[in-house]
């Protein structure tokens, strides 16, 4: 089940909003060699300007209780600002478990839910991982 929230999450169309991505986030993670150790995504996407103010509260709630979970580093949602209704979010995870572990909390279905709706176009998740010397 985990897998597949993840799936939906990158991959599928969920609800008229569909994702830029073609492969599942966990294989994307796995591919990458990033499976046990830390990693990135920068997740863009515009909200409909009339759904604004409600995806605003789910994001607010999802960076205050992400940023108390095991095996979060960072989740910060920012909202440009020459349009803010364009979010990127940051969010750094310790490994692919501690990702999983988020997806299936109640807030962070509830903002997945939403981008069926509130979400103007396509999400895009990128992959990230540390520059080391």
């Amino acid at each position: 089940m985990i897998r597949f929230v993840l799936a939906v999450l990158v991959s599928v169309a969920v609800a008229g909003s569909s994702f830029a991505q073609d492969k599942p986030l966990p294989e994307r993670i796995k591919a990458a060699g990033l499976e046990n150790k830390p990693f990135s995504l920068i997740v863009t996407g515009k909200v409909k300007k009339d759904k604004l103010e409600e995806f605003m509260k789910l994001a607010i709630t999802g960076q205050s209780e992400t940023g108390k979970e095991k095996g979060c580093v960072v989740y910060t949602f920012y909202f440009h600002g020459e349009d803010d209704t364009a979010f990127t979010l940051v969010e750094t995870w310790k490994d692919l478990k501690s990702l999983e572990d988020h997806m299936q909390t109640d807030y962070t279905k509830k903002l997945v839910a939403s981008f069926g709706t509130h979400i103007d176009g396509k999400v895009s998740a990128t992959l990230a991982k540390e520059l080391k010397k």
